[in-house]
């Protein structure tokens, strides 16, 4: 039987940060390509675009969710380039690192999927 070819399409957040780099690292032969969402992308207005949108979507209290899923990874990522394990890098340097095929994806536009 023919090995699976995955395209892998993910938001890279603090919920699914573990779980997605150690399937990365464990399935990296039959990966295609990681399609990386950009949660900040210009498209929605950008990082204050998407804040605007999220604060009148659901108030000051989501803040600090947004704060720990999207800031807090960018915070800490020079632990994970110190500590060289694959549950603790960026996707993208996971993704250098294992031969892995990966861009950056605009799903929100048409553009985003050619």
């Amino acid at each position: 039987m023919p090995t699976p070819r995955i395209a892998l399409l993910v938001l890279e957040a603090l919920p699914n940060a573990a779980a997605v780099r150690r399937f990365v690292a464990a399935h990296a032969d039959s990966i295609v390509l990681l399609g990386l969402s950009d949660p900040m992308r210009a498209s929605a207005g950008g990082t204050l675009g998407q804040l605007r949108r999220h604060l009148r979507r659901s108030g000051p209290r989501f803040v600090p969710y947004l704060a720990v899923n999207f800031a807090l990874p960018d915070l800490v990522r020079p632990l994970g380039r110190l500590r060289r394990q694959p549950d603790a890098m960026p996707l993208r340097r996971l993704c250098e690192r294992l031969g892995v095929a990966h861009a950056t994806l605009d799903l929100a536009t048409p553009e985003g999927l050619a």
